[in-house]
This record gives structure tokens, C-alpha cells and sequence, in this order.
């Protein structure tokens, strides 16, 4: 049996956050919070989850935390602005 204690902490951008879901129930987040029934924090940030080592250092002290999700790849939108700046 799997254990359903400790926190999953998600970290992004606007897909994380749920920029473009039309109700909060429906964010990926909250549905598999429901479906695992664990507790997540959402760490998503539109446009602005840029990896900060700031934002590493207060994620790591949250307590009993069971696993640190990442998503590493930025928004269509935030990757057509870095091209500019190459």
C-alpha cells in the first residue's frame, strides 16, 4: 500500500499555476490531489518560474515533504522572448 502522507510541491510557470483553466477544480494540481488524495502546494508562477536558487532555498523548508516536481520547460511565449535576447 502506498503511504498518502507528506506534501507534493509543484514548481512552474503558467501551466502549473493554472493560467488557462476556466475553473480552479480543474488545475492538474488539484485534480491529482484529489485522485491521490495528498496534499500539493502549487508553486506556479505565469511567466515567471525561472528557477530562482531564492525560491529553492525556501522550497526545501517546507516540512515532510514527499516529492519536488519541476517543470523545466518554459511556455511557448517565454521561449520565443529568450530568442530575442540571443
Amino acid at each position: 500500500m502506498v503511504s498518502t502522507s507528506g506534501k507534493i510541491i509543484i514548481y512552474g510557470t503558467s501551466i502549473t499555476q493554472g493560467g488557462c483553466v476556466s475553473r480552479p477544480e480543474i488545475v492538474y494540481s488539484n485534480i491529482l490531489s484529489r485522485k491521490l488524495g495528498m496534499e500539493f502546494i502549487n508553486l506556479g508562477f505565469s511567466g515567471n518560474g525561472k528557477g530562482e536558487p531564492e525560491l529553492a532555498h525556501l522550497i526545501n523548508e517546507i516540512s515532510d515533504v514527499k516529492m519536488n516536481y519541476l517543470e523545466a520547460e518554459p511556455s511557448r511565449h517565454q521561449a520565443e522572448e529568450a530568442l530575442f535576447l540571443v
